[in-house]
């Protein structure tokens, strides 16, 4: 089984590319490759889904729509964040490094090794390169 952590800017860039055509590319190119991968489950914690479903998302129908779909397609795993958030919230208030508390969140469950994730999926990877 192939697990994957997918990200904010995966999902924004299949229904959203505010106008970013070389992000919808990029996220149709990695959503062809993960549709090819037959046992394989996507992880997305809560925040991820707080920051997909904003109210950009869920004032346009189709928007709405093609977000349902595209979690439809795909073996998504709905991760609880409460284990990480108040130590996420410390330290994204307590550090001069602009990370957003949903980021600091997932750089909580990369960090913890008894979640398993073989594969990030992130177009801001900086936010990340020291946690995987």
């Amino acid at each position: 089984m192939l697990v994957v952590l997918a990200d904010a800017g995966f999902w924004i860039g299949l229904y959203d590319p505010r106008d970013d055509t070389r992000l919808r590319d990029l996220s149709l190119r990695c959503a062809d490759k993960l549709i090819q991968q037959t046992n394989m489950k996507i992880i997305l914690p809560w925040p991820i889904m707080y920051e997909i479903l904003d109210t950009r998302c869920v004032k346009d129908p189709a928007k709405k729509k093609a977000l349902e779909d595209n979690l439809r397609r795909f073996p998504v795993i709905r991760l609880d964040d409460s284990p990480y958030r108040e130590r996420a919230l410390e330290e994204t208030l307590g550090t001069e490094r602009p990370i957003s508390l949903a980021d600091m969140v997932v750089r909580k469950i990369l960090l913890d090794r008894s979640v398993r994730i073989d594969h990030l999926l992130s177009f801001n990877i900086r936010d990340f390169s020291d946690a995987v």
